[in-house]
């Protein structure tokens, strides 16, 4: 563990998810710090394609009041 990157660094996608404009602009409303809509963060929280955001999702829905938490 240095503190430069090797010379040699590859990095090999496993996964590509595809998304429309749509879907891609409301996920990106869901993680806004100005987004007061708990039911738009609960349905990207049960998309699997976004599980990798799913912590940001959750720590965005506890900070809202109505969320209950």
């Amino acid at each position: 563990m240095g503190e430069k990157e090797p010379a040699t660094l590859q990095i090999f996608p496993v996964k590509i998810e595809t998304a429309d404009p749509g879907y891609q602009e409301v996920w990106k409303k869901a993680l806004g710090q100005d987004n007061r809509d708990v039911s738009l963060i609960d349905t990207y929280l049960k998309d699997p394609r976004v599980k990798r955001w799913h912590p940001a999702l959750e720590l965005g829905k506890r900070k809202l009041p109505q969320s209950g938490k």
